[in-house]
This record gives C-alpha cells, structure tokens and sequence, in this order.
C-alpha cells in the first residue's frame, strides 16, 4: 500500500496486487503520524477472494467470493475500537457476468489495484463504544480531540 497524496482535508492511497485491504489499511492507520480517525469517501479496483457478511443479531453470516471481482463501491470509517484502528468498510462487488453483491468487508486481496480516498480526522477521533443492549455490537462514537 502506498500514500499518494496526504493534504489536510483529503488523503489518496493506492493498494497494489497482492496486498490485502484490510490489514494494510490498518497498518497505515497504526503509523505514528497517521490520523486516529476518517472517513473512507470511497474506493475502487479490483479484489481477489474477498469476504464479506451480512449482519445479524447473533453475529455475522460470512462467505468468501471466489475469484477476482471488480469493487464498484467502498465506503466506511476508521474508528479506535480499544485503542486500536478499526476499519468498518461496505462493499458493493460486480461479477463478470455483470451481476453484484455486496456486505460488510472482512477482508480482501488486491487483484489489480484499489484506488482510496479518505478524510482524516484530525481534531476529532471516532471511537466504539460496546452497545450492552446489542450483544457483540461496537457502536460509533466522537470524543473531542
């Protein structure tokens, strides 16, 4: 994964083949001068085997989507989640036969190339907070900076 560009209002990164989304982003957000917080205005490219779910009281459905698959849509946030960088990311994927599907995002390879842009946040920060009358669920919170 490599930065592009990173002004105040607006950062660019670029996934290459073989990385995976997910863990890379949240390397980047674990780097000291990284924001702790931002909003993914979106992403496109294309993944490789990517998981993904659908949420249910009693947790997730999970399943993997063999293949390369072109991502039409990813937006999201990056919180803290006890201290550490949580990406909370939905996807919409298209299949070669030009049908879609979509969930929450596990995690996914690179096929090709993952365009992102984000907002960092930087004097506020994104928290979540265990939602004790939904068992298992992180709730999205500020705290002021």
């Amino acid at each position: 994964m490599r930065e592009l560009i990173r002004g105040e209002r607006c950062v660019v990164l670029r996934f290459d083949r073989g990385d995976e989304v997910v863990s890379a982003l949240t390397g980047w957000f674990e780097s000291p001068d990284a924001p702790h917080s931002a909003l993914i205005c979106g992403a496109i490219g294309m993944l490789q085997d990517p998981e993904i779910g659908a949420y249910r009281p009693e947790g997730y459905d999970r399943k993997i989507m063999k293949g390369a698959l072109e991502l039409l849509s990813l937006s999201g946030n990056v919180s803290m989640k006890q201290g550490k960088p949580f990406p909370h990311i939905h996807v919409v994927l298209g299949r070669h036969d030009m049908s879609t599907c979509g969930g929450h995002l596990f995690s996914a390879g690179v096929a090709v190339t993952v365009e992102m842009s984000l907002v960092p946040l930087v004097t506020e920060e994104l928290i979540r907070l265990e939602n004790h009358d939904i068992p298992g669920f992180w709730q999205l919170d500020a705290e002021d900076g």
